[in-house]
């Protein structure tokens, strides 16, 4: 049993048990346009993971911080409500480790898996994948900058290419997902990727 739980421990993922996050807007943002697709590109600029509200009032405003961040970030927001994690890059998957039983002992972490950041924690009940693309308007660059200064979200070089948005569906006694798992589709990396980010 020792072997197996050894072999079973190199992948933190099971790619045959990733399903597809559904964007839960409630009735009165329902007319705000939320983007819906559960993928983001990027160019090899950083990728911020924070809660959407630390950077504008996605769910009611639409000014053009919260138009943004709507528009250009992967927004998730059913997985059972606010929490701290930590996160974690094993290519090709980047996850936010919502059930602390699924987070391994430091002698059982894969050696190809990195801890990027010791927590990240949500108070809306959700997260964004937010590429930070030079287009973005300079007051949200100034705070992403104050959010990521104060622990409160991680700025990660994440390797060029195209990236995929999943839960893994198993279900812990909170009725949540294990993880959130954003899937790198684009094949090896090409350059080393160095942790931490600093903005």
């Amino acid at each position: 049993m020792g072997h197996i739980a050894a072999l079973w421990v190199l992948v933190m993922v099971d790619p045959y048990r990733l399903v597809k996050p559904q964007l839960h807007i409630w009735s009165g943002a329902a007319h705000l346009p939320f983007r819906q697709e559960m993928h983001f590109l990027t160019s090899g600029e950083p990728v911020l993971v924070t809660d959407p509200i630390y950077l504008a009032d996605v769910y009611n405003s639409e000014d053009s911080l919260a138009c943004f961040v709507r528009e250009q970030g992967v927004i998730v927001n059913d997985f059972g409500g606010d929490i701290t994690c930590p996160v974690v890059w094993q290519p090709p998957f980047l996850m936010l480790v919502l059930d602390d039983t699924e987070f391994p002992e430091p002698s059982e972490m894969p050696l190809d898996a990195v801890i990027v950041a010791s927590k990240v924690g949500c108070d809306s009940g959700s997260f964004v994948f937010l590429p930070l693309a030079e287009g973005m308007p300079a007051g949200l660059r100034t705070t992403v900058a104050d959010v990521v200064a104060r622990n409160n979200g991680v700025a990660l070089p994440l390797p060029a290419g195209r990236w995929s948005v999943w839960y893994e569906d198993w279900q812990d006694y909170h009725g949540r997902p294990r993880k959130i798992v954003a899937r790198w589709q684009t094949g090896e990396a090409t350059r080393p990727v160095q942790f931490p980010l600093l903005l």
